[in-house]
């Protein structure tokens, strides 16, 4: 089983039950697929405190749309992208509602943290109260 570094276990999607869930259960992850927004995480936003999405390649973008997506949709918990996300995507992933990337192992030795660090962070969040003002 995947642990989050919040310490919150990361359920597939396809083990979600909304009608199960109920307000204690609040603190899971769910990792969600890149291709879709399966029905289960969709019923289950409110009660969702992180969603994972899987990057299987650099060049596949898909995942930056359902980042994008879920945050038209209502989510306000935490997007984490994870897998294959270079640096260069970087302030898109965070433009498109990411919070948080997770790279694989050989991604983070090639790409250390200062290459990551140059890009101003200006989160989905920010933007929402910046238009708001």
């Amino acid at each position: 089983m995947l642990i989050t570094k919040d310490n919150l276990p990361v359920i597939n999607y396809e083990f979600i039950d909304a009608e199960l869930l109920t307000d204690a259960d609040n603190d899971i992850a769910v990792e969600c697929p890149a291709d879709h927004i399966p029905a289960s995480i969709e019923n289950a936003l409110d009660r969702i405190s992180i969603i994972r999405i899987p990057f299987a390649d650099t060049s596949d973008g898909r995942g930056f749309s359902i980042a994008r997506i879920l945050r038209e949709r209502g989510y306000d918990g935490k997007l984490r992208a994870s897998g294959r996300v270079i640096s260069d995507q970087y302030r898109f992933a965070i433009e498109c509602g990411f919070d948080e990337i997770e790279v694989d192992e050989d991604i983070a030795l090639r790409q250390p943290a200062s290459l990551w660090r140059h890009h101003p962070k200006i989160s989905y969040r920010d933007k929402l109260s910046q238009a708001a003002e």
